[in-house]
């Protein structure tokens, strides 16, 4: 180290600040905390020297025990890291009466990016999201990994009332642009929460807890959805907290119960089997429609063991039927993507002895648009354990004809928005007639769901429909009333094959 200047003072040391600085940086291998300060050159020098030491003490300190405000894995913000920078922009729009937003995004079913491309392949989709991410925001926003597939925008200054949403719309359509992995490509569906500051929160953990809060409300839709927080999302929240509880504890005590819609044949009325649909009688609320509790099963993963039961018990009770009457039980994605699938349904079937030809399992159109590959071997393994697959809702998407030609179905449901006035409607008629075409082509049955009118049964009758399913058929029914109704239908029979 180089001597004071010529004709400088004397040096001098300066013990107590020395002895401040060496107990801040707690033996840090710093030299400049023995360098006595002279005069006012010497001074300057030291103390321009002393500054790059503490930051370079700072920097070592977080390499050496982990930098706590930046997640090591996308550069990003940490969850600290914003609370950070959020107690600072929350000062500043207090100061200059401007209004800041954060958004919290939520990858939908990221789960499946792991479970095909493995742990690397799932944190380079992180790293590639957080790539996209930054790109998209100005400078002057913060971008944050909170935790797994969370991410978070904190947004500076907001120009317009809805910048905020406007944003947020962007940032779905970006991240949901495919993203090219090895292996294959993700297109990210994303949930956004979005809370206003200092309006909604002004504190940095107030204004997160609110942007999770509308977070999980959008979260709770069937489809990726963005949502703001208010003051009302806080009672809604805590209803759907409430019926998450008790839903969970429903589920562990198996206290639901199944109805049953009867299916017939459509040129005589004969019976030929049910659908069971799930119905859960609360204690205190009543009976809840199958509408407000099963995208909260789906949400919550409660989908998967409640499918499980819904499985055993409408197997065990058309084991009880008596003939080929067949049982339908409809699955959900989350079923299909859970490998112990084939093995539920063939333990229900080997316990209650029903014949897997009488059990036919119910998907969806969207179910097979978001697990392509994982649904064909499903369904392949349930079409050799020798049960009927059907594609529910048939004709509502938009690739069905392919679906038909890579898929196993051995029935197709037409959708009820094909029925409409037959007669009347020309072009409902043809479409009709086309569908049931199909389905004659590939060999496939067809089942008529929503039939309500007698005119709607002659004319799909006349058409060549084999089986419907409707109000005029029969309304779904407790399972007393459905032993009633086989009984009954029984009885019939040996009346006119006498």
């Amino acid at each position: 180290m180089a001597g004071p200047p010529p004709n400088a003072a004397p040096w001098r040391p300066v013990p107590a600040l020395v002895g401040s600085l060496a107990g801040l940086l707690a033996g840090a291998a710093l030299i400049l905390l023995a360098i006595p300060l002279a005069g006012p050159a010497g001074t300057a020098t030291v103390a321009l020297l002393l500054a790059f030491g503490v930051v370079g003490a700072l920097r070592a300190a977080r390499v050496a025990g982990g930098d706590t405000t930046r997640d090591p894995l996308t550069g990003l913000a940490s969850h600290a890291g914003l609370r950070e920078r959020l107690e600072a922009m929350l000062a500043m729009a207090r100061r200059h009466r401007w209004q800041l937003a954060v958004l919290v995004i939520d990858v939908r079913n990221f789960r499946a990016v792991n479970e095909a491309h493995g742990r690397g392949g799932g944190d380079q989709a992180l790293g590639l999201l957080a790539s996209r991410l930054r790109a998209a925001v100005r400078q002057e926003d913060v971008v944050a990994r909170l935790a797994g597939d969370r991410f978070a925008v904190a947004q500076t200054v907001l120009q317009a009332p809805d910048a905020a949403l406007r944003l947020a719309e962007r940032l779905a359509g970006v991240l949901a642009a495919g993203l090219t992995l090895e292996g294959g490509t993700l297109s990210a569906q994303v949930d956004i929460g979005i809370a206003l500051g200092p309006a909604n929160g002004e504190e940095p953990g107030l204004l997160l807890d609110r942007a999770e809060e509308a977070l999980e409300a959008a979260r709770a839709l069937p489809e990726p959805a963005i949502r703001c927080w208010a003051p009302a999302l806080e009672a809604a929240l805590r209803e759907r907290r409430a019926i998450e509880r008790d839903l969970r504890q429903a589920v562990a005590a198996e206290q639901f119960q199944l109805h049953w819609q009867p299916q017939r044949r459509l040129s005589d009325g004969r019976l030929v089997g049910f659908e069971a649909l799930l119905r859960w009688p609360h204690p205190t609320r009543g009976m809840i429609p199958p509408a407000e509790f099963i995208p909260l099963a789906e949400a919550t993963g409660l989908i998967v063991p409640l499918g499980a039961w819904v499985l055993r018990a409408a197997v065990a009770e058309a084991a009880t039927w008596p003939g080929g009457l067949t049982v339908a039980v409809n699955l959900s994605v989350a079923q299909l993507k859970v490998e112990g699938l084939l093995a539920t349904v063939a333990e229900a079937l080997s316990i209650s002895g029903l014949p897997p030809h009488r059990l036919e399992l119910e998907v969806t159109e969207s179910m097979l648009i978001q697990e392509d590959q994982a649904c064909a071997r499903t369904l392949a393994g349930l079409h050799a354990l020798g049960v009927s697959i059907s594609l529910d809702d048939f004709g509502t998407g938009w690739s069905s004809l392919a679906y038909l030609r890579r898929f196993p179905f051995d029935q197709i449901k037409m959708d009820r928005g094909f029925l409409g006035d037959l007669e009347a409607d020309p072009r409902g008629d043809a479409v009709v007639s086309a569908i049931l075409g199909l389905g004659r082509g590939l060999g496939i049955s067809v089942l008529a769901e929503g039939i309500e009118t007698e005119a709607q049964a002659k004319r799909l009758t006349a058409l060549g429909c084999e089986r419907g399913q409707g109000w005029l058929l029969g309304r779904p029914m407790p399972v007393d009333q459905a032993r009633a109704l086989i009984e009954t239908e029984e009885k019939k029979a040996k009346r006119v094959a006498a």
